[in-house]
């Protein structure tokens, strides 16, 4: 078992700040460290959008202009911290390098539709037909771009997935297959591990459409704050579709160290349930929102010592005669 993160941290985005988290991730132990994600995770992917005018600000919010959408084709991803960040982690000598990349649903969840309402249901995600032919290549083109900047692992954040799927059905007419394609598109052909992470609790069709995507390797679920998940994760399927399950043992939201005996007990129960097929341990989501609880630094130190004790945890279980895996 590897330890990873999801991406975000409490700090504000400075060339200063990536390199104090990435060397703090190396001082942990962190075996996969994500370029450190210090600014919103759809402002990441959407400037680009922006400078070509496939999409245009207003206010907070982001709009649609479709009559330029044809352009998307030609947009040139760029992630400043992406490249930043591999040159420094390569020289700190770590092995594997993960990159976060916003999914297509999610990126189309927070574009507006001009003239709409802001809900969902006036997002871009409501047009099925840009999101497949237009946004799912965009993303493919991020994951393309990282993979030749260096990174080994790129996980998918597509936590509206989690949401838009039902227990019968799924919104905005789309269909498993045209989930399944969406992500499989994304990926194949590229050789490094693939990945895809969805907050909170997930439903069993959910964690079941998951496992039939073929490019994916990893599903990163939390199970700190959403113990639920540990009865939607079917062993037999994920030996079937060779997945592992990324899983989330500490929070991301309650503002405290676990102590280390919770943290390697809830991780046990993962991987009694998962037999065992577990990998990329990290807390559920990123430490971006512990800064709008309580200060900054204060919410950094705390993420720090999350990470610390979620490494303790993998440490200890990490030799396989302490788990066993028959009760």
């Amino acid at each position: 078992m590897r330890t990873s993160h999801v991406g975000s941290f409490p700090l504000s985005y400075s060339k200063q700040n990536l390199e104090a988290v990435i060397i703090d991730l190396k001082d942990v132990g962190i075996d996969v460290p994500p370029y450190p994600q210090l600014r919103n995770f759809i402002d990441i992917y959407v400037e680009p959008l922006l400078r070509e005018g496939v999409v245009m600000k207003s206010g907070l919010t982001y709009c649609i202009n479709l009559s330029r959408i044809d352009l998307i084709d030609d947009v040139e991803v760029f992630v400043p911290e992406a490249e930043e960040s591999i040159a420094l982690m390569k020289k700190l000598l770590f092995k594997w390098f993960r990159a976060p990349v916003t999914g297509a649903f999610t990126l189309a969840s927070k574009i507006y539709v001009e003239g709409g309402k802001r809900d969902l249901w006036s997002s871009l995600l409501s047009r099925r037909d840009v999101v497949l032919n237009y946004v799912v290549p965009y993303v493919r083109k991020a994951v393309e771009y990282m993979a030749k900047l260096g990174y080994t692992t790129v996980f998918l954040d597509e936590p509206i997935l989690g949401l838009i799927i039902g227990t019968h059905k799924i919104m905005f007419n789309y269909s498993e297959e045209d989930v399944v394609n969406a992500i499989n598109s994304i990926y194949r052909g590229l050789s490094i591990e693939k990945g895809i992470h969805i907050c909170g609790k997930i439903p069993s069709r959910v964690f079941k459409l998951l496992v039939r995507i073929r490019e994916l390797n990893y599903l990163n679920l939390e199970f700190y704050e959403a113990r639920s998940n540990l009865k939607v994760v079917e062993a037999e399927l994920l030996e079937e579709g060779s997945k592992y399950i990324a899983p989330g043992v500490v929070s991301s939201v309650k503002p405290r160290v676990e102590e280390l005996s919770e943290v390697i007990a809830l991780l046990s129960e993962v991987i009694k349930v998962s037999n065992g097929k577990i990998d990329l341990v990290s807390a559920d989501c990123g430490f971006g929102g512990l800064g709008g609880v309580i200060s900054r630094e204060e919410a950094y130190r705390i993420s720090l010592e999350k990470l610390k004790v979620l490494k303790k945890a993998v440490k200890t279980l990490n030799p396989q005669s302490h788990i066993d895996l028959s009760t």
